[in-house]
C-alpha cells in the first residue's frame, strides 16, 4: 500500500500566517475551477464543504464560493510502516469524531501498529491546533456533504475520510479527489454517493509527480483568512 504521506506540518504560527495572508496565484486553479463546474447541479441545495487541510483547502474554498456552501475543515493522516515510511498501513481521520482504518493485509504486530498510530495521531492533533480558528464543527444533517481531499491514492486515506464525514449524518456525500488509482474507483464510488476524481492514475504512477499542486499550511491559512474576510482568493 505505497503512497505519499500528507505534507509535513510547517513550523508556522497562525499569527504569522494571517499577517502574511494575501491573495496569491493558485497552484491548482484550473483543477479547482473544474471541480466547482462539475458541482453546479448542487447550487441551491443545502450543502457543506469539508476540506482535508491543508492540501484540499484551495479546491474546497473554490467550491464553497461557487455554490454558496458552508465551509469546514477535517484532517486525514496516514499511518506509516516503520520499515517503509512511504508505505501506509492505515489512516486516521477526524471530521468531528476520530476514525481509524487499518489497511487490508497489514501484518504489523498490534503494539507496532499502535506506536505508528500514535505518531500519526500526534501529527493530526498538531494540525488541528494550527487550524482551530477556522474549524466550525458545523452539522451536516439533511445536507449534502462535499468531502474534498487531495489524494485518494492509496484509497485508505479516502475511506477513513469518508467514514469520519459520515458521522456528521449528511443526507448525501460527494467525494472530490484530485488523484486516485483507476483500480480503486469502483470501491470509492460504492462508499460515496457521488465521486469526482480529477486525475485517475494507473497503479504504476509515481505519486510524487505533481507535488506542485500541494499548498503549504501558510498558504492554506492565507486562503482561509481571505475567504473568512470575504476578500479575493487568488
Amino acid at each position: 500500500m505505497a503512497g505519499k504521506l500528507q505534507a509535513p506540518l510547517e513550523d508556522v504560527s497562525l499569527r504569522d500566517a494571517e499577517q502574511t495572508a494575501r491573495p496569491m496565484p493558485s497552484k491548482t486553479g484550473a483543477a479547482d475551477a473544474l471541480a466547482a463546474e462539475r458541482l453546479k447541479h448542487l447550487i441551491g441545495t443545502p450543502s457543506i464543504v469539508l476540506a482535508a487541510a491543508p492540501e484540499a483547502v484551495a479546491t474546497a474554498v473554490e467550491i464553497a464560493s461557487a455554490l454558496g456552501s458552508d465551509l469546514d475543515l477535517m484532517f486525514v493522516e496516514g499511518v506509516a510502516s516503520p520499515s517503509a515510511p512511504r508505505a501506509l498501513v492505515g489512516a486516521i481521520a477526524d471530521a468531528g469524531s476520530l476514525v481509524t482504518l487499518k489497511a487490508p493485509g497489514d501484518d504489523l504486530a498490534p503494539d507496532v501498529f499502535a506506536a505508528q498510530w500514535r505518531l500519526a495521531l500526534e501529527a493530526l492533533q498538531r494540525r488541528q491546533t494550527l487550524y482551530a480558528p477556522f474549524r466550525r464543527s458545523l452539522g451536516a444533517a439533511g445536507k449534502t456533504a462535499i468531502l474534498v481531499i487531495d489524494t485518494a491514492a492509496p484509497a485508505a486515506l479516502a475511506f477513513a475520510a469518508i467514514a469520519a464525514a459520515r458521522r456528521r449524518s449528511p443526507a448525501r456525500l460527494v467525494l472530490i479527489a484530485r488523484r486516485a488509482f483507476d483500480e480503486d474507483l469502483q470501491a470509492l464510488s460504492i462508499e460515496a454517493d457521488e465521486l469526482i476524481v480529477l486525475q485517475p492514475l494507473p497503479r504504476t504512477a509515481e505519486l510524487d509527480v505533481g507535488t506542485e499542486s500541494q499548498i503549504s499550511d501558510r498558504e492554506a491559512i492565507g486562503l482561509l483568512t481571505a475567504y473568512r474576510q470575504g476578500g479575493p482568493l487568488h
